[in-house]
């Protein structure tokens, strides 16, 4: 019934380039809107675990994600100090336990693998939306660069300051949690020993560090340093000295200091939440990933819940038979909400594997064969 209709992307994320690929490799008509004047592979580091893995294996890109990016042996937690290990749970049977393996990559890297899987001259860049009108048939988009479309049914996944959530009615501001975190990329060959582990959470008291290896050749390193902090002018991050990510991180373990001295140009991202919105969908709009439920990055879910959001919104097209868009995206929004909020509410209480527990709940979810509701 769908595959007649047109779909407009706006965003073209981890979430929006997923759901772009899924819905065409069903044969849906797909047109992408990205407000980025050209694709330029950008981003830190990025985890993908089996529940993100069992969605883009339909995709065909497992191959070169596992090319790609590394496989770390374990999660470790670690004293922020004495550098006791708290909690080792092992990663690399992943695919035996949740069938689908555990990665860490350069978000860039993973992003490019991704805008691949997605049909050549899909994607339109330069398009920042200024307005959606939606109307009894469809929906139009008014871009600022003066350009309209008109859509049958519109997918927001334009993240956290999302314009297409402002269309729905809903004006509440990404707010400052009061955290940052400090990010940085290092040649590995530049740090001044060995890293402890492949994979690594140091917890303090109220600031905690996690670094792991990008790259399968274990070239590049990387490290997020979060931190409290007061306030925040604006949205954008800044650069760092090395000063003062060492005065913040003093009296921790020798080999965090060690990474530390390695990193050239440091930068500090302020860290926002958005309250999930109630609604999902409003008339012809559906909402996934951040520009519905923007969490903390505690768990390392935020982009994994978008690409899960897209298998299940495919599926609830792909099983409509004779049902409306309001009760497919309805389906979907009552299927997602549970995990969702389950997600949401770890992820900012920050204990993720920081003690023995079973992680099974999040890793062996299948959003391509999980119950719809």
């Amino acid at each position: 019934m769908f595959k007649e209709s047109t779909f407009a992307i706006v965003g073209c994320g981890i979430g929006g380039a997923t759901v772009a690929a899924l819905l065409q490799k069903y044969g849906y008509r797909v047109t992408v809107y990205e407000q980025a004047v050209s694709f330029v592979p950008a981003g830190t580091g990025i985890h993908i675990t089996p529940n993100a893995m069992k969605v883009l294996r339909q995709l065909g890109v497992e191959p070169a994600l596992h090319a790609t990016g590394f496989q770390p042996p374990a999660f470790v937690s670690r004293a922020w100090d004495t550098g006791e290990v708290l909690f080792d749970f092992p990663l690399q049977t992943m695919q035996q336990q949740y069938a689908g393996s555990y990665l860490t990559i350069h978000r860039g890297n993973f992003h490019s693998i991704l805008i691949a899987a997605v049909t050549p001259g899909t994607i339109h860049y330069n398009k920042r939306l200024k307005e959606a009108v939606q109307e009894e048939d469809g929906v139009t988009l008014f871009f600022e660069d003066g350009t309209k479309v008109q859509a049958d049914y519109v997918i927001g996944a334009d993240g956290i300051y999302s314009a297409i959530r402002k269309t729905m009615a809903d004006q509440a501001a990404p707010a400052f949690t009061g955290q940052a975190a400090f990010r940085a990329i290092i040649p590995a060959a530049k740090l001044r020993s060995a890293p402890l582990d492949g994979l690594t959470k140091w917890w303090g008291h109220d600031r905690s560090l996690i670094s792991y290896f990008l790259s399968g050749d274990q070239s590049l390193f990387y490290f997020a340093a979060g931190v409290p902090a007061a306030t925040w002018e604006g949205r954008a991050h800044r650069e760092a000295t090395r000063e003062e990510l060492l005065d913040s991180f003093a009296g921790f373990h020798p080999a965090v200091q060690d990474i530390l001295l390695a990193s050239e140009y440091p930068t500090l991202w302020p860290l926002f939440e958005r309250p999930a919105v109630n609604k999902w969908y409003q008339q012809r709009i559906v909402l996934l990933g951040d520009a519905c439920h923007p969490m903390m990055p505690h768990m390392a879910q935020g982009a994994v819940m978008a690409i899960e959001d897209a298998a299940v919104l495919l599926r609830c097209l792909e099983d409509a038979g004779n049902s409306s868009w309001q009760q497919v995206v309805e389906r979907y929004a009552t299927t997602r909400k549970e995990r969702i909020e389950t997600v949401q509410l770890q992820s900012a209480e920050n204990k993720w594997l920081k003690a023995p527990m079973d992680p099974g709940w999040v890793f062996s979810y299948d959003a391509l064969l999980a119950p719809l509701a």
